[in-house]
């Protein structure tokens, strides 16, 4: 991206005239007056609270602490600590080169270092930058939520410094003159494992003596962030649709064709009262081959035909041993064979329906 400036000649027409762009390096600006201007213009930020204006960083955050080192054994600096309007902690890294070399390590680092925060150690924090009192803190941080336009899902206004979400992540921004194809790898790996990281780049530029910045987020673009949380979102919802459906059912059966296992086995889970009926038809018919067995217990059965219901160890890949039974099932003529473990809710009631024929009787047991 590049500035122009629209100046008008003598003939009255107006040219676009690209403004001077250099280096941080260029211009003589060290890395720790960037630092202290982005600052500066955070706490206006907080002062002027008004929503429409542009933010130096793409959103409102509350500025907590700079170079902060509050951790033991490790002389390890951090250079601006804030907070964001979700009450997550926010880490910012800076720096004014051409690649951003080691951003990435150095504010994982801080981030897993600041994870161990509690809300007494951001008040502490707080009341050490600001030289107040860790109550007045509290307020301050308190007064900076409620002016945020965000609301619950009643209507009402979220108290985020009293809820479980305040302080339950720790996002990373990073901020530089430009970034390397590395760097913006890793980040982009580490946004797939729905770590928050972002990169803000800085331009610098001059015109008539005064310098310009163009702060512009270049990861994640802000439609693909909001394709990215809509993933997220489905994904999570996909996951707790799972976890509602997932079947704890246990069952319980007896074998009505052998007079001597008219017992009940019970307290069975699916998958393992798919074992004990294959064993105990075993048992009960005296001679039985694979192939006559396969018949009883067909792979059409199972979800996924390949694993299917019973299988000869030998024919068993080894990188699937571990989607059948460890014990194994012993026929008279010394085959061994192996019982899946892999049984979907919406698939075992066609096995119990084939047990049945069998002379199994199966009954889902009471959940507790």
């Amino acid at each position: 991206m590049s500035l122009f400036e629209i100046e008008n000649t003598l003939d009255n027409i107006k040219i676009a005239k690209p403004v001077n762009q250099k280096t941080f390096i260029h211009y003589g600006m060290l890395e720790d007056e960037i630092q202290k201007i982005i600052i500066g213009r955070l706490k206006q930020e907080v002062d002027e609270k008004r929503s429409d204006a542009p933010k130096i960083l793409g959103e409102e955050l509350l500025f907590i602490a700079e170079e902060y080192s509050g951790w033991q054994d490790s002389r390890k600096h951090l250079d601006i600590l804030a907070l964001d309007k979700k009450g997550n902690l926010v880490v910012i890294g800076l720096k004014r080169n051409e690649n951003g070399l080691h951003m990435d390590l150095q504010t994982i680092r801080y981030a897993a270092m600041v994870s161990q925060m509690t809300p007494n150690d951001v008040y502490s924090v707080y009341a050490k930058t600001y030289e107040c009192s860790e109550e007045d803190a509290k307020s301050k941080i308190e007064e900076w939520f409620e002016t945020t336009e965000d609301q619950g899902e009643s209507g009402e206004q979220e108290d985020v410094l009293n809820s479980d979400d305040f302080l339950k992540d720790v996002r990373i921004i990073l901020v530089n003159q430009n970034f390397s194809s590395e760097l913006t790898s890793c980040v982009l790996w580490l946004l797939e494992k729905e770590i928050d990281i972002s990169c803000i780049k800085i331009t610098p530029y001059q015109l008539n003596g005064q310098y310009l910045w163009d702060m512009d987020k270049i990861i994640p673009l802000a439609e693909a962030n909001d394709f990215r949380l809509k993933q997220k979102q489905k994904k999570e919802e996909i996951k707790e649709q799972k976890q509602h459906n997932r079947d704890y059912t246990k069952y319980k059966f007896k074998d009505t064709k052998n007079p001597l296992k008219e017992q009940l086995i019970n307290n069975l889970p699916k998958n393992q009262l798919v074992f004990h009926i294959v064993k105990e038809y075993v048992k009960r018919e005296s001679g039985i081959t694979f192939e006559k067995l396969h018949e009883k217990f067909p792979d059409s059965l199972h979800r996924i035909k390949r694993f299917g219901v019973i299988r000869k160890i030998e024919n068993i890949e080894e990188k699937y041993l571990n989607r059948y039974f460890s014990e194994t099932i012993f026929l008279d003529d010394r085959t061994e064979i192996a019982v899946c473990n892999q049984w979907a809710a919406d698939r075992i009631s066609g096995f119990i329906a084939a047990a049945h024929q069998l002379g199994f009787e199966i009954e889902a047991m009471p959940k507790p």
